[in-house]
């Protein structure tokens, strides 16, 4: 199944566009992690933490690896992402790198060979 939402494989600029509007979800629920600037913890609610788990959920499974999927480079490239200043270079490859052709799908059945007996 491949959606608007859910997609199997995208394209760079998809990629790009998708990570921007999941960086502008992201940002309030940072400063909100950030705490207030006096230092007092701020209370956060079990469903804060839901929401930041759907995030980074959808994020690695809707963004990353239909990315990677499209440009063909292999999965393990996404647990380099937690690391600070190599996730700048993983996005800038998923970004530059091409996308891969579509594998070839067979649809129907070969023909038969012409010497092959018929049922």
């Amino acid at each position: 199944m491949d959606t608007l939402l859910l997609p199997r494989r995208i394209g760079r600029w998809s990629y790009a566009l998708r990570n921007a509007v999941v960086n502008l979800l992201g940002w309030p629920l940072a400063l909100i992690l950030a705490g207030d600037p006096t230092g007092e913890p701020v209370p956060t609610s079990i469903w804060f933490w839901i929401l930041v788990t759907v995030i980074v959920a959808y994020w690695v499974a809707f963004v990353a690896l239909p990315r990677c999927r499209d440009a063909g480079l292999p999965v393990w490239i996404l647990f380099l992402l937690p690391v600070p200043i190599i996730d700048i270079g993983v996005f800038l490859i998923l970004l530059g790198t091409g996308t891969r052709p579509e594998p070839f799908e067979r649809t129907t059945p070969p023909p038969l060979p012409s010497y092959a007996p018929t049922p």
